[in-house]
C-alpha cells in the first residue's frame, strides 16, 4: 500500500497547509527511494512518509522545519531525517549471501 497525501497530513499535521502537489511529488520521490522489502510492509509506509517529510523540509518551502546539522549528534537536517535514521538503525542485520 502506497502512502498518500492524506496519510502524510494525518501523520504530520504541520503539512496541512502545504500544497498537495508538492506533497504528492515528494511522496513519489520517497516511494522510489525506499526499499519496501528491507523495511517490511509494516514499516515501509512510515519510512516513505518520513523521507517525504524530510524532502519537503529540505525544499525552499521547508526552511522552518530544518534543524541545524552542526548541533545534531547524527548530523540530521530535519526531525524527520533523525527519526528515519533511528528506524534504519533498528532494522535487522541480514547477512549477505554471494
Amino acid at each position: 500500500m502506497a502512502a498518500t497525501v492524506a496519510d502524510m497530513r494525518a501523520r504530520f499535521p504541520e503539512f496541512e497547509q502545504t500544497e498537495s502537489g508538492l506533497l504528492a511529488s515528494k511522496l513519489e520521490e520517497a516511494e522510489a527511494r525506499t526499499n519496501r522489502t528491507l523495511y517490511g510492509e509494516g514499516r515501509a509506509d512510515t519510512a516513505v512518509l518520513l523521507l517525504a517529510a524530510h524532502l519537503v523540509a529540505m525544499s525552499p518551502y521547508g526552511e522552518a522545519l530544518r534543524l541545524n546539522p552542526k548541533q545534531e549528534p547524527d548530523g540530521a537536517c530535519s526531525l524527520y531525517e533523525r527519526t528515519l535514521a533511528r528506524m534504519q538503525r533498528e532494522l535487522p542485520v541480514v547477512p549477505a549471501v554471494f
